[in-house]
């Protein structure tokens, strides 16, 4: 990958009145990862039970 990415999550900002917004950078990406084959996603009976 030529350039990382930036995983960013928007923040309201402290301030009600002025409306600021903030970006919170949660991770950088910087390896891409390339399967073969598609993964399968790893779903249990108990993440099926929450949703």
């Amino acid at each position: 990958m030529e350039m990382p990415f930036a995983v960013i999550r928007p923040t309201m900002g402290e301030d009600a009145e002025t409306n600021q917004r903030s970006m919170t950078v949660d991770a950088i990406i910087t390896r891409k990862l390339v399967f073969r084959n598609r993964p399968k996603p790893l779903i249990t009976q108990q993440h099926l039970a929450e949703y």
